[in-house]
């Protein structure tokens, strides 16, 4: 079992002394699978980890799967590097210091950037995989009103002046909250569930996020890994709707959680703020369960099927960090927002990630027309790195996102290396048309030093906080 140790460090952002939770895990999905580095002994070891490199493939599979969502957002310790050595990446400098970790040392706002035209942000992608589309639930005729035709919330009311004069606004993260892989054992509904989606709605969240997988009949189904937890690792994609709802009964197909969220997005006389909005994160199949690597175009179709079948066009985002998803998802269903997501680890070279992970990361040959650095890691890990923040906001610009969702570590590092240079690079997105996410807040202390870079919006795991602590 795959143990973790949380790295604490103290910085002075503006002029304030706070507690930063490093996060060097996550790579580009929020997935990371046990380390492996072989010495010459043939034992493997990253952090407390230790895994005897004569154990079949099976075991070690089993190993990195159980552990991937443990590990989310927890912090890795690094095998050890020579000290003092520096390795420049783009516009990051990354230091191996003396206490064995790798720190973005520095991130730099923008200064130049070869800004897309706006008239290519709904791209034709190429001919997906054939295959057949969802027969499930989400595939069927709705009978469900046309929101449009009623007054409800729409994703354009969360960013109106007048409807929210205030930043920034608390993103129910998976729902009222992650519960997968705490440390502490939190009284609250299972994430990615109808009930945690509602319960968050009910607390003042304007907006809460979910993560989707696809279904043996390809229905999007609400969940946050295409494979099980359970020690069997089977993936999602091999078992029926039907059965999925059996083996886990607090979970649903995504158009029966919009459904569920139908009443929160429409608008009373009494309200003054937006409700009802969901984000749904549509994650890249995983080696094991997408081994040939053909069905990311299936899986954005059964989220539109869902999304068009409950008329919730106007009250749901897509979000991804991966390229294709979202450039299949603006050629099938243009006028759903975008939202491309940026992790800190995305930002490495595939020698410095593998080295960060323990895992073989491998480039592979993929090509959308982005002239992306496509990479793989099995058997959870597919998708892109970029070799400047440049080069990913050029990639969003191209996918048309009209959100950027960044990684708190980003911004934490560079306030803490410049103070007021994460909020630099805030407002200079914003400038540009883009809305400004980060993601997660986990402390008290962390939303006051993310809202002070004047983010649009801040996931959180603690609700209550969230809402009290957003924007009036």
């Amino acid at each position: 079992m795959l143990l973790s140790t949380k790295k604490k460090f103290d910085s002075i952002v503006g002029g304030r002394r706070v507690l930063l939770l490093t996060t060097l895990v996550g790579l580009l999905f929020h997935l990371l699978p046990l380390g492996r580095n072989t010495d010459a002994a043939g034992i493997a070891a990253v952090g407390t980890v230790v895994v005897d490199e004569s154990s079949s493939s099976l075991d070690r599979i089993s190993s990195s799967l159980s552990s991937s969502s443990s590990m989310v957002d927890d912090a890795l310790e690094l095998t050890p590097f020579g000290e003092g050595k520096e390795t420049h990446q783009g516009e990051q400098i990354l230091r191996h210091d003396s206490n064995k970790k790798l720190v973005i040392r520095e991130l730099k706002p923008l200064e130049s950037v070869v800004v897309i035209e706006k008239n290519t942000r709904h791209l034709k992608t190429t001919k997906q995989p054939k295959g057949k589309k969802g027969k499930g639930k989400s595939a069927k005729k709705s009978k469900s009103p046309k929101l449009q035709d009623e007054k409800f919330w729409t994703m354009a009311d969360l960013i109106s002046i007048d409807n929210q004069p205030e930043l920034p606004y608390a993103i129910g993260h998976r729902g009222f909250g992650r519960t997968r892989g705490q440390d502490t054992v939190r009284d609250i509904p299972t994430e990615n569930t109808i009930e945690s989606v509602v319960k968050a709605f009910q607390a003042g969240v304007r907006v809460v996020e979910v993560d989707v997988v696809l279904t043996a009949d390809g229905d999007a189904f609400v969940d946050h890994d295409d494979y099980l937890l359970d020690g069997t690792f089977t993936c999602l994609n091999k078992l029926s709707t039907k059965e999925l709802e059996t083996i886990l009964p607090e979970s649903s197909t995504l158009k029966d959680l919009l459904d569920a969220v139908r009443p929160y997005a429409k608008r009373k006389d009494e309200d003054i703020h937006p409700s009802g909005l969901v984000i749904v994160e549509v994650k890249p199949p995983t080696p094991l369960c997408d081994p040939l690597d053909e069905s990311e175009g299936l899986l954005v179709e059964a989220v539109y099927a869902a999304v068009r079948d409950s008329k919730m066009e106007e009250q749901v985002k897509i979000s991804s960090f991966g390229p294709l998803v979202l450039q299949v998802a603006g050629s099938v269903a243009p006028e759903i927002d975008r939202m491309t997501l940026l992790g800190a680890l995305q930002l490495l070279s595939v020698e410095e990630a593998s080295l960060v992970s323990g895992l073989e990361v491998v480039p592979i040959d993929k090509d959308i027309g982005l002239g992306l650095q496509w990479v793989t890691a099995y058997p959870v890990l597919r998708g892109v790195l970029y070799n400047s923040t440049a080069q990913f906001l050029e990639t969003a610009v191209a996918l048309g996102s009209t959100t950027l969702e960044i990684d708190k570590l980003i911004l934490f590092q560079m306030e803490a290396e410049s103070p007021g240079a994460g909020a630099a690079l805030v407002a200079q997105l914003q400038s540009m048309g883009f809305l400004v996410n980060v993601w997660t807040a986990e402390t008290l202390e962390e939303w006051p030093m993310i809202a002070s870079m004047g983010v649009n919006g801040i996931y959180t795991d603690f609700i209550e906080e969230g809402v009290a602590l957003q924007g009036k």
